[in-house]
């Protein structure tokens, strides 16, 4: 029995250890509207390979729509999300975000995630769907405390 213990104990430590950690850093916060909608930008800083950026793409856009947050480019109130991956490694994102203003494209808000995965044996598109959870949780919260 100690020994099944023990191996149960080990193998969620190791599920555990694999999980990312993603952090939120605001610079100038953003106060989310009803019904506001967004269409998005990305700008690769990193050199982030096209594969993975696809992938990062394809979980955002998923992320925006399940949330109902994502509009056409036709949409004249939709805000502009300005989206820089700054690094992308095999563990690591970080990007910055700004919010623009539909009309005249000032910034309102801008705001930095940044995720890790603290084990090796982590897989790209976890990290990148914790990256996305994250950037998006922060529109639909605002300057309220996003979930870690």
């Amino acid at each position: 029995m100690k020994r099944i213990s023990t191996a149960v104990m080990l193998l969620s430590w190791i599920l555990l250890a694999g999980c990312a950690d993603t952090a939120l850093r605001v610079n100038a916060p953003y106060a989310p509207t009803v019904n506001q909608k967004f269409i998005f930008e990305i700008e690769n800083k990193s050199a982030m390979p096209d594969e993975t950026l696809e992938m990062f793409r394809e979980e955002l856009t998923d992320q925006l729509i399940a949330a109902q947050l994502l509009t056409t480019n036709t949409d004249t109130t939709a805000r502009p999300l300005h989206i820089v991956i700054e690094v992308a490694g095999d563990d690591n994102i970080s990007s910055s975000v700004i919010v623009k203003d539909a009309i005249t494209g000032a910034a309102l808000a801008k705001y930095q995630v940044e995720s890790h995965n603290p084990a090796p044996w982590g897989k790209p598109r976890g990290l990148i769907a914790e990256h996305t959870a994250k950037l998006v949780s922060y529109l639909l919260q605002g300057g309220r405390s996003a979930p870690r």
